[in-house]
């Protein structure tokens, strides 16, 4: 589908502050290393899937020597791109 090309750049372009609200209680760490699309759809200007995004967090003080830890993360989350303005939304 046409639509994925412009949905799968946008979710490249996440930032970790953009994905934090999807950690798992630690801090994130860069951005989108991998994602899978499914469920394309478009609706007139709007893009909307399920997209699996795959992240680092790093958690602080979980191990032995309280040495922050790095944990890979994936998350599952309902995704729509307005075309017109390039807005994107994500929901858990």
């Amino acid at each position: 589908m046409a639509g994925e090309i412009p949905l799968r750049s946008a979710l490249e372009r996440l930032t970790a502050d953009e994905l934090q609200p999807f950690a798992n209680g630690g801090y994130v760490s860069g951005g989108v290393q991998q994602l899978l699309l499914s469920s394309l759809q478009q609706q007139g200007d709007q893009i909307s899937a399920t997209a699996g995004l795959f992240f680092d967090q790093i958690v602080a003080g979980c191990s032995c020597g309280d040495d922050p830890v790095v944990e890979p993360l994936f998350c599952e989350v309902l995704v729509t791109l307005h075309l017109r303005t390039g807005q994107l939304q994500l929901h858990r």
